[in-house]
């Protein structure tokens, strides 16, 4: 079964790259599985919900056989888009956020403190520039140069 979810990822080539800017720690597969799960769940709410409004049995075979599938497909690509539509309001929210985290280090920078030391600061303060900040600082701590802490975040 994991074979389809990884065959399914495969065909979503921003999907990864999309997941890891978003924060997403699902990996391409397993949020694959998630999307169809959820997918699955909304056509067989929608099943039973038509189910019970409409009395003529006809209708509800109708729309099982035939409409449930691309309601389905509509779903699957609805709800596999999430990473994308998350990735742009973080990146919408990390916009707003720069300037001031930008004048917080040149202040910092100003007042003698270090570099790294200028992004421990920040690393403290609130927002996602901050977040970004923390694993700035965690890589450097582990071992890694600044830059390349910097460069790959």
């Amino acid at each position: 079964m994991s074979k389809i979810y990884y065959r399914i990822a495969k065909y979503i080539p921003e999907l990864k790259t999309s997941l890891k800017r978003a924060g997403i720690k699902d990996t391409p597969e397993y949020f694959v599985k998630k999307v169809l799960i959820s997918s699955l769940y909304f056509v067989a709410t929608l099943s039973t919900a038509i189910f019970l409004l409409l009395p003529e049995v006809k209708y509800v075979i109708l729309f099982i056989l035939f409409i449930s599938p691309f309601v389905f497909l509509l779903a699957f690509f609805y709800f596999s888009r999430f990473p994308m539509l998350y990735e742009s309001k973080r990146k919408k929210q990390m916009e707003e956020e720069i300037l001031d985290s930008a004048r917080f280090l040149i202040i910092q920078l100003d007042s003698g403190i270090s570099l790294f030391r200028a992004f421990e600061n920040l690393a403290k303060t609130p927002g996602l520039i901050a977040e970004e900040c923390k694993k700035i600082v965690t890589k450097v701590r582990l071992g890694e140069s600044l830059e390349g802490a910097i460069e790959n975040s």
